[in-house]
């Protein structure tokens, strides 16, 4: 006879077996771990947990056979379904987390095991690490099965999965709050989307930001797998990079860069795709900063003044919603404040595409090249092709990932234009 585990109660906090000193991603790994066997166990017998299953692996016509989650395997159970109805995924922070290494590790024991009438999966949860070739062959062992490339899931994924069956299927009251909460669980942790604690963090004081180190790593994760994500679905010779989060900043970044940039040959940051998260929401641009990347601006503006304004005549017309700006051109002038890298921003520019497409071509190319120029004492301008989203749109909206990605879209033809092709 099994007994019931009691963290399969909401209310009954979880650590893992993890020795002293271990990082707090090992503890997150455990919980996340936790809260997917609560969601699957509370949820009852219903399309959402079916779908769910599906989600992790299962095939359609035998996840309805849900039986029980079990945490921290080590064995294989005598009553399990045959071992040809077992199988493992690992379920990961990013995509990259899953890609397996060689080791010599033979640890075996699974952090959940789902048990069904007609299937048994083991879960591997990682986050920040790899899963390791070791580990893998070693849960092949525990179920008795023979060792094969799992399944791989993301957090990210799940969370989103959760907010299309809320959104698609008819649920009663208690399985509607556990999918909520398992979903509001992974995007407070980072995982598939923000919260409005990721933008009301950078409204804190420096002494407040203290108390609120999971939020600051929570924000993280999320631009780390976002960036990712739109570097998936918008195949690029880019690569990621996330900004530190300090202190004394309102905001921080991630953004998709030439991978030259890592010589440091270049006397400055090229032309790249910047993402920027404030208290006020999301901007997302064609980033123009220094160096490097105004000469490359200025050369492709004395040749080609007419196509940079084509393209930016041809961003979307469209009126947009309140909580969505329209695409806009801003050139600042950035002055210098007599400290290293210190400096404030000041406004030359800034015209909305819209906008743009009524004026008279002769004034709109006399502005932008009056805007562009380096003003005396002061360094070279910022320059940005950018749209922003107000914070309440972010956390509401289950598409905006897709949105982003249409925006980096969009965009891709300045890269072009300026000679920093992202292909």
């Amino acid at each position: 006879m099994r007994l019931a585990d009691p963290h399969l109660n909401v209310f009954q906090p979880y650590r893992g077996p993890t020795a002293a000193g271990e990082p707090n991603e090992r503890q997150l790994e455990n919980n996340l771990t936790r809260a997917l066997a609560v969601c699957l166990t509370r949820l009852g017998p219903s399309k959402a947990r079916t779908l769910l299953l599906q989600e992790l692996g299962i095939l359609p016509e035998r996840a309805e056979g849900f039986e029980r989650c079990e945490l921290q395997v080590g064995a294989a159970d005598a009553n399990w379904p045959h071992r040809s109805k077992r199988s493992i995924t690992v379920v990961t922070g990013t995509a990259a987390d899953a890609v397996s290494t060689p080791d010599t590790g033979t640890n075996g024991i699974l952090d959940l095991v789902i048990v069904g009438h007609q299937f048994v999966l083991g879960v591997e949860s990682k986050i920040g690490s790899k899963v390791t070739e070791g580990q893998l062959a070693g849960h092949a062992k525990t179920l008795n099965i023979a060792l094969t490339a799992p399944k791989s899931v993301t957090w990210a994924s799940l969370a989103r999965c959760a907010r299309a069956i809320r959104a698609s299927e008819v649920l009663n009251p208690v399985a509607r709050f556990v999918l909520e909460q398992f979903e509001e669980y992974l995007r407070m942790n980072g995982f598939g989307g923000f919260t409005n604690d990721h933008f009301a963090y950078f409204a804190l004081g420096p002494d407040e930001r203290v108390h609120a180190q999971e939020t600051r790593a929570a924000i993280r994760r999320q631009l780390k797998g976002l960036v990712q994500q739109i570097k998936v679905e918008w195949p690029s010779t880019f690569t990621e990079h996330v900004g530190r989060i300090l202190n004394t900043e309102s905001g921080t970044f991630a953004a998709l860069k030439p991978t030259e940039l890592s010589s440091k040959t270049f006397g400055g940051q090229r032309p790249h795709l910047s993402i920027v998260i404030l208290p006020s929401g999301i901007s997302i641009f064609f980033n123009v900063e220094t160096g490097h990347a105004y000469k490359q601006f200025l050369k492709a503006w004395e040749g080609e003044k007419e196509s940079f304004l084509d393209l930016l005549r041809g961003l979307s017309p469209t009126v947009a919603a309140s909580l969505q700006n329209a695409w806009r051109l801003e050139v600042e002038y950035r002055i210098p404040l007599g400290k290293p890298q210190a400096k404030r921003n000041e406004p030359s520019l800034h015209v909305a595409a819209l906008t743009a497409r009524s004026m008279p071509r002769e004034l709109l190319t006399a502005m932008v090249t009056e805007a562009i120029k380096t003003p005396p004492g002061g360094w070279s301008p910022e320059i940005k092709i950018v749209r922003h989203y107000d914070a309440r749109l972010v956390c509401a909206d289950a598409d905006f990932l897709e949105k982003l990605v249409a925006d980096a879209r969009s965009l891709e033809p300045f890269f072009d234009w300026v000679g920093e092709p992202v292909r």
